[in-house]
């Protein structure tokens, strides 16, 4: 009777100490989940309520998407508050911006070539399909159809953009080894920097520009971003925006 008492304690050590393992036989952690597809947007952990209503997935690129408050202690925060780290051990704290601190408040982006040529002697807007990052209404709002950022909060904006042009082709459709290249930022309803650094490919007469500036701006007040090339017709290539806001003192 002794030896079957210790052969159920050790049955019952083994199974609390266990691993279990999900789409693997040797699991190395306490749960491991292995993702039965390579696809990046794939979903391999999901989490749902009675009512079927998502509350947290993870992808299989490692994305973390979930659907409620994120709260630190119990603490929800409040709009335009920020999660501050408290270091190791120690859960984050919500906080005001800092007067003075700079804080990014839009990243976006554009990864492919257009197949849609710009013609000589046309400005177009540059396109931004992707943000990288949801955006606090407090700041502004970013509108996909004109890919055009309203300012909400007066501060100071720090703009910077970056365009590849592609294939940059002169009036009679051959490769222009001449062309040029400015990339602007309108910001207010009427200040603006342009010309920025071009960087020159003329093997495949691609090029490249980068513009950056600093703004006041009020509410109501836009960030548009705009580039031309007065002797050549182009395709809008990879193109990033990048905005962050600093408080006015």
């Amino acid at each position: 009777m002794k030896h079957i008492y210790i052969l159920v304690l050790l049955s019952i050590n083994s199974i609390t100490y266990s691993q279990v393992g999900i789409n693997t036989d040797t699991p190395t952690a306490a749960l491991e989940v292995i993702s039965k597809t390579t696809l990046q947007n794939d979903i391999i952990f999901q989490s749902t309520n009675s009512n079927n209503n998502k509350l947290l997935s993870v992808q299989n690129n490692g994305d973390i998407d979930f659907t409620k408050a994120l709260m630190p202690n119990g603490d929800p925060g409040k709009n335009s508050l920020y999660l501050v780290s408290q270091g190791e051990d120690s859960p984050p704290i919500w906080q005001s911006l800092p007067k003075g601190a700079t804080v990014q408040i839009l990243s976006a982006q554009n990864d492919v070539t257009s197949t849609t040529k710009v013609s000589i002697d046309i400005s177009p807007t540059i396109k931004f399909p992707i943000l990288n990052s949801s955006l606090d209404a407090t700041f502004g709002v970013w509108n996909s159809t004109n890919n055009r950022f309203t300012v909400s909060k007066k501060g100071v904006y720090l703009v910077t953009a970056g365009i590849d042009t592609i294939d940059m082709r002169s009036s009679n459709d051959k490769p222009n080894p001449s062309a040029n290249l400015a990339l602007f930022i309108f910001a207010g309803p009427n200040s603006y920097t342009g010309q920025g650094i071009v960087y020159k490919d003329n093997s495949n007469y691609n090029y490249s520009a980068v513009v950056s500036n600093y703004f006041i701006l009020e509410k109501g007040n836009y960030i548009q971003i705009v580039a031309s090339s007065g002797n050549s017709s182009w395709y809008q290539g990879p193109s990033f925006l990048s905005i962050s806001y600093t408080e006015l003192p």
